[in-house]
């Protein structure tokens, strides 16, 4: 007999490296001027790329957890009988971005610089200089949720591709990002983050 659930999440992750194959050549080419034949070669040829850089990660059984981000997507769920996991979305204070102001004192324009060493070596003559931090991110509601698998099993490990918790992801003198996506485990009530699925882009100046 078929297992049904391995079938699924193949066909899952056919569609998911189709799609992600479909958005790199919509940035290198215009797909309305391709003839079909290449487009169709073109589309081949990235996704067998997608398929051997998802298996040198390991990540070619792992199901991946889309998240709701509107009220109307989590609405929409819900009448549909599907199983969502609500979190709120909370701003974290170890996200932040750093920028340097130089006010012109006789134009009164005012010009924005990623904080780092080149940005200290601007022309302050002539300048009111200000420091400035700030949470770079905005999201359309104060409430997202992870949209459930009938099939999901505790102990499973998932990936998830946008996660609602802030977690650093890269960190440069100008500040701090987050984390898009992530491993977690499913422990049949919420996600575990395993921190050791990725790593942190450090960079200094």
């Amino acid at each position: 007999m078929p297992n049904l659930v391995s079938s699924r999440r193949s066909k899952i992750l056919n569609m998911d490296q189709e799609k992600r194959a479909l958005e790199r050549i919509s940035k290198r080419f215009n797909l309305e001027d391709l003839p079909k034949q290449v487009y169709h070669r073109l589309l081949t040829k990235e996704i067998n790329k997608i398929r051997m850089e998802d298996k040198l990660k390991g990540i070619e059984a792992l199901l991946r957890i889309k998240t709701l981000r509107t009220e109307d997507e989590i609405a929409d769920a819900i009448s549909l009988g599907q199983k969502i996991l609500k979190e709120n979305v909370i701003a974290s204070k170890d996200i932040y971005v750093t920028e340097l102001w130089f006010k012109n004192k006789k134009t009164g324009e005012i010009r924005k610089e990623s904080y780092s060493y080149h940005a200290l070596q601007y022309d302050y003559e002539g300048h009111e200089v200000k420091k400035v931090t700030y949470y770079p991110y905005s999201f359309p509601s104060k409430i997202a949720a992870y949209l459930l698998p009938n099939d999901l099993q505790v102990g499973e490990r998932v990936i998830l591709d946008d996660l609602i918790e802030d977690i650093v992801g890269a960190s440069h003198a100008s500040g701090n990002y987050r984390l898009k996506s992530a491993e977690a485990i499913w422990n049949g009530e919420r996600f575990v983050i395993d921190h050791n699925s990725y790593s942190v882009d450090v960079s200094i100046g």
